[in-house]
């Protein structure tokens, strides 16, 4: 499921995510994206759909304080609000937002990962970029680490964008799959 999230204090805020070309992106089997559907706006409990082994998908504005102008704690409390269960194990959750993985143990993630865990929600992992995150035309999520992330450079284009890989997020929660451990 993929979740739009705006900062209703800045609902105009840009968010470098293009939601169409996240949903264009055909899965490995050449299927639709398993990115979808796609759910905007902050009414009802969308999140009930959710089941075990799923990935949760948010887009929005961000930096190393807030996803969607919410802190952790407040984006806790934001996700049950829209349905998501506590019974439900989640495989992911994606913050594609920037810098929400900037600072590795410090960082938006690992606090959000920490937040979900303390409030009983079960969700494997948390990924999330470790600098400016963008969408290429063909779904592709692209990442310009942050100054002071030592990371390892990729293809980069013109502006310092590259394809996203393991060592351009951020990666916490209680199972972290053993191919985005470093």
């Amino acid at each position: 499921m993929l979740l739009v999230l705006r900062d209703p204090s800045c609902p105009d805020a840009p968010i470098g995510v293009d939601v169409g070309h996240l949903l264009g992106k055909a899965g490995k089997d050449g299927k639709p994206s398993v990115r979808g559907p796609l759910v905007e706006g902050v009414e009802g409990s969308p999140l009930a759909a959710l089941r075990d082994g799923d990935k949760l998908h948010i887009v929005a504005a961000g930096d190393r304080r807030a996803v969607a102008g919410l802190t952790p704690e407040a984006l806790v409390e934001r996700l049950g609000a829209l349905g998501l269960g506590r019974e439900v194990r989640l495989d992911q959750i994606h913050l594609l937002a920037d810098d929400a993985g900037t600072g590795g143990e410090a960082s938006y993630a690992q606090r959000f990962a920490e937040a979900l865990a303390s409030e009983g929600y079960a969700v494997q992992e948390i990924k999330a970029p470790r600098g400016a995150v963008r969408t290429a035309p063909s779904g592709k999520v692209l990442v310009k680490p942050s100054p002071g992330e030592a990371l390892a450079g990729g293809n980069a284009d013109a502006d310092g964008y590259q394809p996203s890989e393991p060592a351009l997020n951020h990666y916490a929660g209680p199972a972290i799959k053993a191919k985005h451990r470093r």
